[in-house]
């Protein structure tokens, strides 16, 4: 028999830019109130009915730990993931990157490098004048989903929007058709 669950495959944490709800202000940089508002925040998750997370802050996977730790002791599952902002279009068409439970922060790290070409030198996974903001893959949409590997699956997220596959702004005529009609996307 299937069974269907509530899910948001697309959730921030505040390693991104991510409006904090009124109420206890936290240290961040204190393990204590990391797990603190993790716990909160999945409080509020299972509130809503959600029973499935996939984590996908912009071009980092800080927060992965704190959230799956949080997310097991509330009875959601949590999967690891990313946003990130490909090389296709004027500044870039978004691409969530979900990996299987056994996935780690580690494991988006090397993803991150060798799946979407960022380095700490060359290609920063955020622009250097603008720490919050991340840049552009030096890789194409086809290309990051063609080296996905094996347990990671890729969805083009408000795909209407500015950064979506389908802005007139982002991925034109051969880069869309190739995104849309990849396997893996």
């Amino acid at each position: 028999t299937s069974r269907w669950y509530k899910c948001d495959l697309q959730v921030a944490t505040p390693a991104w830019q991510f409006e904090m709800p009124t109420g206890p202000s936290y240290d961040f940089s204190e393990p204590g109130d990391r797990a603190v508002f993790a716990d909160v925040y999945m409080a509020r998750l299972k509130e809503q009915g959600i029973e499935v997370i996939a984590i996908a802050d912009h071009h980092t996977a800080a927060w992965l730990p704190d959230m799956q730790a949080a997310g097991e002791r509330a009875g959601i599952t949590v999967f690891p993931g990313v946003e990130v902002t490909t090389g296709s279009g004027s500044d870039g068409a978004h691409l969530v990157l979900i990996g299987d439970l056994s996935k780690t922060e580690q494991d988006i790290a090397i993803v991150l490098s060798s799946v979407c070409g960022f380095d700490d030198r060359d290609h920063p996974k955020f622009n250097p004048g603008r720490k919050k903001e991340p840049a552009p893959s030096p890789r194409s949409i086809a290309d990051i989903l063609t080296a996905l590997p094996d347990g990671w699956i890729a969805f083009a997220p408000h795909v209407l929007g500015s950064k979506g596959l389908a802005s007139p702004v982002t991925a034109r005529s051969s880069i869309r058709w190739k995104a849309l009609h990849h396997d893996k996307l």
